[in-house]
């Protein structure tokens, strides 16, 4: 697999491959009640030691200010969006609409757009008839409801040719959106998700022969033993995945970012995982999410990125460093300066 790069104003992100696991931060409003805490959010992680390599902007409706102008004023790294975030309820969209919609994205300087091309309403039929929840993806829903108020096809598919120009024109990357991606661990790889990931699989392979670089989104909710099987079927798109968690289990509620954690960690070690999500522990449990909550789903993400690097020989500097520090001070607790009384008399580390 070739590296793909991700631009901001001021360089380049290498992602793929043999290149660091890279984690993603998603932000956005909804409407402008939510811009001045959504700025507290953006201003607790550029004040934190750990921070994000990129942000989605997943902003809803249409702003007064796009939120990710927000994101670039504070944040030199490559930003994506979410287009059909934006695509009117109530009337149909005209094909010259959505190509202007990613034009204007583009002369903004998003670097990745996340396109839900597998929108289709044969998939969604067969989705409503197999499932309890058809679909999870609002984004994937969005293309859907256009469909079904057109009466015609997924608005991205008809438009591809002169969105590829666009995308190639200003050095953006096409990540492939899940529209059926499992809402639980019981639809993980029916025939709908499989469709849907094949259907990528070509997409991939078509764009990729265009000279358009790809990156993908799947899974979702899927348990350990079929993420492994899944992940063979993924790594055929010879492209970059960004994992929709994976949340092996439905049952994490209020622990979502520890579970997220154990499905991106096995994905990423199984040479599938290139950009992680930070999910939060809140994801099933609160429509917002506190400062705290991002910030640890931050580094909850990033800490899986480095653990699947140590595994690839990437980072061992840090790692050896504090394995040193504790020999050095006969000390488990690292860095406090404080004695540890856990062990009396029989430390192991004293009396060696």
């Amino acid at each position: 697999m070739d590296p793909i790069f991700l631009k901001s104003r001021y360089g380049k992100l290498e992602v793929g491959q043999d290149c660091p696991i890279r984690v993603n931060c998603n932000v956005g409003i909804n409407s402008e009640e939510g811009r001045a805490y959504e700025i507290e959010r953006l201003e607790a992680i550029k004040a934190n030691d750990s921070l994000p390599d990129t942000f989605m902007d997943l902003s809803i409706g249409q702003l007064n200010k796009p939120f990710y102008k927000e994101i670039q004023s504070r944040f030199d790294c490559p930003i994506g969006f979410v287009p059909s975030y934006l695509f009117p309820t109530d009337k149909a969209l005209t094909k010259q609409h959505a190509i202007d919609l990613i034009k204007r994205l583009a002369d903004n300087g998003i670097a990745f757009i996340t396109l839900h091309l597998t929108a289709t309403r044969e998939l969604y039929e067969q989705a409503k008839a197999t499932r309890k929840i058809p679909v999870t993806s609002r984004g994937g829903s969005a293309v859907l409801q256009q469909i079904k108020m057109t009466g015609g096809n997924n608005i991205w598919q008809m438009c591809l040719p002169e969105v590829a120009k666009i995308v190639k024109q200003y050095k953006m990357v096409i990540s492939l959106g899940a529209t059926f991606r499992p809402a639980g661990i019981t639809d993980a790889c029916d025939k709908v998700h499989l469709t849907e990931t094949e259907d990528q699989i070509k997409l991939c392979h078509t764009l990729q022969a265009e000279g358009i670089p790809v990156m993908v989104e799947n899974v979702g909710h899927i348990a350990i033993d079929r993420l492994e099987r899944h992940c063979r079927r993924l790594r055929k798109c010879n492209a970059p995945i960004m994992p929709l968690g994976p949340t092996p289990t439905d049952s994490a509620i209020g622990i979502d970012h520890t579970a997220s954690a154990i499905g991106a960690a096995f994905m990423g070690y199984w040479d599938c995982a290139h950009i992680i999500n930070s999910i939060t522990r809140a994801e099933h449990i609160n429509p917002t999410f506190s400062i705290e909550d991002t910030l640890e789903a931050i580094r909850s993400a990033r800490l899986v990125a480095h653990i699947v690097d140590v595994a690839r020989g990437i980072g061992l500097e840090e790692d050896e460093q504090v394995y040193d520090q504790r020999a050095v001070s006969c000390n488990c607790l690292a860095g406090t300066g404080r004695d540890c009384t856990r062990c009396d008399k029989f430390c192991p580390l004293k009396n060696n």
